[in-house]
This record gives C-alpha cells, sequence and structure tokens, in this order.
C-alpha cells in the first residue's frame, strides 16, 4: 500500500490511478505477467475482435473506442456465435449465425448491476421426458417378449422388433438425460435509463427454428468466460470513473 501524492489518502501498489482524485499512483508497480501468457491473452483479444469485426460489422459512433470483446457463445450446431463488446460508450451484444443476427446494447454511463452465474444447468422437464422414453422403452420390450413366449415362437420376428423399438425408446431417453445436465453460463446487465435487464445472455425464446442467432443467447461457456466474470465490473467501473484514462488503462491489459 502507498499514499496519493495527490490528495494523500491510502491507495494500493497495483492501481495506475488513485481511487479518489484520479491522479496518478507514482509508486505503481505492475503486476508481473509471464510473457507467453500475455501473448496468449493479447492474440485472443484480438482474434476475437476480428472476428466480432468480420461477421457483426460493427459500427462505432464519433469518438467511440472499442476497449473489450468477448466471446460469448460459440455454438456448433446450428453454427453461431455471440460477442459482448465493450466500448468507452456502450456495451454491446450481438449473436450472428447464417440468416439471422440478435443485438442488445446499452448506454455505459447509465450500467448500474452485473448478474452472472457459471455452473450446472439442470433442465427437469428433460429428465422428466427421459423416464417417460426409458419407461415405455421398456413396457415394449417386456411386451415384445411376452407375445413371443405365448405364441411359443421362442423370439421371433415380432419380439425383435419389438426389441429394436424398445433399445431406440432407450436410446433417446438416455440421450435426454444427458442433454439435461448442461454447463450454463447467465449475463445480466442492469442500466438506470432503461426498465428492466439492458442485456439478458443465458436464455432465449422457445421457438427458434429458422433463427440460429437466437441460440447464442442460450449461452454455454466458453474460453473468455471466466477472465469476462473476472474482470467485465471492474471494467465499466473504469470506464465510468476515469473515462480516457480507462480506455488507455485496459487496451494495454
Amino acid at each position: 500500500m502507498g499514499f496519493c501524492t495527490q490528495c494523500g489518502n491510502q491507495i494500493p501498489n497495483t492501481e495506475k490511478n488513485c481511487h479518489y482524485c484520479g491522479a496518478v499512483n507514482e509508486g505503481y508497480v505492475p503486476p508481473k505477467v509471464e510473457p507467453k501468457q500475455a501473448a496468449q491473452d493479447y492474440n485472443a483479444r484480438q482474434e476475437n475482435h476480428m472476428e466480432a469485426q468480420k461477421f457483426a460489422g460493427l459500427k462505432y459512433a464519433e469518438g467511440e473506442v472499442e476497449v473489450r470483446t468477448y466471446l460469448c457463445s460459440d455454438i456448433y450446431s446450428p453454427s453461431s456465435k455471440g460477442y459482448l463488446t465493450v466500448t468507452n460508450k456502450r456495451v454491446i451484444f450481438q449473436g450472428m449465425s447464417s440468416g439471422s443476427r440478435v443485438n442488445q446494447e446499452t448506454w455505459l454511463d447509465g450500467v448500474s448491476g452485473i448478474d452472472a452465474f457459471y455452473g450446472k444447468d439442470i433442465n427437469t422437464s428433460k429428465i422428466i421426458r427421459s423416464i417417460v422414453l426409458m419407461i415405455i422403452g421398456l413396457i415394449v420390450m417386456m411386451a415384445g417378449s411376452s407375445s413371443a413366449s405365448y405364441d411359443g415362437m421362442g423370439g421371433g420376428s415380432g419380439s425383435g422388433i419389438s426389441l429394436i423399438i424398445g433399445l431406440l425408446f432407450l436410446g433417446l431417453g438416455i440421450l435426454q438425460l444427458v442433454l439435461a445436465f448442461q454447463n450454463c453460463f447467465i449475463l445480466s446487465i442492469y442500466s438506470s435509463k432503461t426498465i428492466g435487464c439492458s442485456i439478458s445472455i443465458g436464455s432465449a425464446p422457445q421457438n427458434m427454428i429458422g433463427n440460429g442467432a437466437l441460440y447464442t443467447l442460450k449461452s454455454r461457456p466458453t474460453v473468455d468466460t471466466d477472465r469476462m466474470i473476472n474482470e467485465l465490473g471492474a471494467l465499466i467501473q473504469d470506464l465510468q470513473t476515469y473515462g480516457n484514462q480507462a480506455v488507455v488503462k485496459w487496451k494495454k491489459r
């Protein structure tokens, strides 16, 4: 810890600027970052920036500067990507897929809160569906076996078909059970300038047929999830408080 030479308040040595008056911290000690890790982080940010620009063609207002772009969603089927971009004026989420697109944004100076969740999503409806399918499969298999025994056929063609159908239902039930337990990431950004949640990632409308971009709203954790959760609040706070000084600070990181 050290003291600000401008206002005299105690501030940590890891901060470039005083939280109280905004003056430069003379005792600033930059954090130690392994060169290899720093290069990897920089390359990842550049890749996200280029991908977002390529797919979204995001346009900036006069004096607006991109500070960070995070990959929020990367879904294989249907192929779709979602990016959260933070500028010195806005926070923007864009989901893109072939033939469709979704956009949510809010003014940076109005951001009043962030909620984030990263963990397991247990879908009870899929669990119930899996149980029903497996019960049907077992009933079909037992019915086929009983019919074969009654007819004295010892496993003829009828029982074989019943076995196949029963196994099919069992397989579908097991698949539903596996899909019921998925990693989940939910992000909500609130603004004092709007009613409700300005940006909400982690839920989507039920009818998504033909609208692949909406799948990006049902976000799953990506390589950027941890980094985004760790720094998003501090990034927005710095931009709201220090403006262009924060832009320089975060673009160097």
